[in-house]
């Protein structure tokens, strides 16, 4: 299970059958082969307003990769991908090994601090990579994964919607307006739902980029039949209970 720490900009990875953690990361790479990424500082405290890569949502794709936006809010939004296998991580620095954070003395809690080996900040050769989203202050929200392996990202202050290609170097392939704020995506059949706390809830071919929209009222989760013709939506502002969209 993988689980983002918004105040504190990290990302660990627990053992579902212990509860342990097995790793932990910055949520983020400042540079990559010495070029800005987009991110903020890692480990900078997230106050919600001007600092902080603040994590949000994570899906995982068909690899055993790992997706997780970073809100950064008032800043530039990004996109981090994680490896779920060390056969995927990225030897940078040639010494033959991958350096990546593990529980070195197997007590379920990873320690940062430097000596205990246990944790590689921003030299984690298991983060992949990280992109910048959209322009500065679209606050990236929703992050989904279709049925070709494709990676979306919403982003809520512009009211778009973005995919990706997830192979190396991760490419942009498009861009619709969805309108509204969107929160949360969820992918069934040929489709990626978005739920918005503004404006209704929307559907999007993941191929033909077809959009169409039921008038549900605010909602922020949501999850997708595998027909592709449902979406399950929690009530937001308006109403607290659970919408069915058709």
């Amino acid at each position: 299970v993988w689980v983002d720490n918004s105040l504190y900009g990290s990302v660990v990875r627990i053992d579902s059958q212990t509860g342990y953690q097995t790793s932990r990361f910055d949520s983020g790479l400042v540079t990559i082969n010495g070029q800005a990424t987009g991110a903020q500082p890692a480990q900078t405290y997230c106050d919600f307003a001007t600092n902080g890569n603040c994590p949000g949502r994570v899906a995982v794709d068909p690899n055993g990769d790992v997706w997780i936006v970073n809100r950064a809010f008032s800043k530039q939004g990004t996109l981090s991908k994680f490896s779920g296998n060390l056969a995927h991580c990225i030897d940078r620095n040639n010494n033959g090994i991958i350096d990546t954070s593990f529980d070195k003395n197997l007590d379920g809690i990873i320690d940062v601090t430097p000596a205990a080996g246990e944790y590689f900040g921003q030299n984690d050769e298991c983060i992949l990579t990280t992109i910048p989203i959209g322009p500065v202050n679209a606050l990236p929200r929703g992050v989904a994964v279709d049925k070709r392996g494709k990676i979306w990202v919403s982003t809520f202050n512009d009211g778009k919607i973005y995919r990706y290609n997830p192979n190396e170097p991760v490419a942009l392939e498009a861009t619709v307006n969805v309108g509204g704020n969107p929160y949360s995506m969820a992918t069934g059949g040929d489709y990626v739902f978005i739920s918005k706390s503004g404006g209704p809830t929307t559907r999007v071919h993941i191929t033909t980029l077809a959009v169409s929209s039921v008038p549900c009222p605010g909602t922020y989760g949501v999850v997708a039949d595998p027909s592709g013709n449902v979406a399950w939506l929690g009530g937001y502002y308006s109403g607290t209970g659970v919408y069915k969209a058709d």
